[in-house]
């Protein structure tokens, strides 16, 4: 026997629903552009405020569901509990438009800013990686910078997805890793790029010791 907005209550469905893709979006703006690129891909699609109509809409025979991060923080209760309620072998398929990883990213790297050393420059690296140079830095000056930059974000209270989260949501893992030149460097390029390549590998092996040890941790390779 169905349970209570159990999708198999109405075999029928609606048709203005069946095989419809339901979002509920971060913005109406938001909104009108999805309406507007599933119109563009001739995908009939339905915008709801809410996790309640969405719920609503589930019931009559929605094929997908995409939500907004917001409304998941908002009142995302609304949809598990209903989702509790399918049986095992529903294959209801739910996105999340997540933000917050987009923001967590943009935070430390403002976070970065502020406390890179003179003389020092940062770039980012991958989808949530950071690569950081601080030139005229022995082991101990670029451990302490590491580590001043770890204390930094963890003391950071982000705002995620437009959501305030309290000091120490985040945190990162850092790798250091020095290399001297020398005096004997003769600038040539096979030599520096060597030594590049090098060094790179040595701060990789050290992100992935500090990793291993919990995160939150600065790991260091010897030179």
């Amino acid at each position: 026997m169905p349970l209570a907005g159990d999708r198999g209550q109405d075999a029928a469905g609606d048709p203005a629903f069946e095989g419809c893709v339901l979002v509920v979006p971060p913005t109406t703006a938001d909104g009108v552009a999805l309406g507007k690129m599933f119109g563009m891909l001739g995908t009939p699609s339905k915008i709801l405020p809410d996790m309640a109509e969405l719920v609503q809409a589930l019931t009559k025979g929605g094929g997908i569901a995409i939500v907004s991060e917001e409304s998941v923080i908002k009142d995302g209760d609304v949809l598990a509990t209903w989702l509790a309620t399918q049986p095992v072998w529903s294959d209801l398929p739910v996105i999340v438009l997540a933000r917050a990883g987009a923001d967590s990213v943009r935070t430390v790297g403002k976070v970065i800013a502020d406390v890179l050393p003179a003389g020092g420059f940062a770039c980012r690296f991958g989808g949530d990686e950071f690569v950081i140079a601080l030139p005229q830095h022995d082991d101990n000056a670029a451990e302490h910078a590491a580590e001043k930059l770890r204390r930094a974000v963890h003391a950071t209270a982000p705002r995620l997805a437009g959501t305030p989260f309290p000091a120490g949501t985040l945190s990162v893992s850092i790798g250091v890793a020095c290399r001297s030149l020398g005096d004997d460097n003769d600038g040539s390029e096979p030599r520096d790029l060597r030594l590049g390549e090098s060094l790179f590998r040595a701060a990789d092996r050290a992100l992935y010791q500090a990793k291993a040890a919990g995160r939150n941790q600065v790991g260091r390779v010897a030179s």
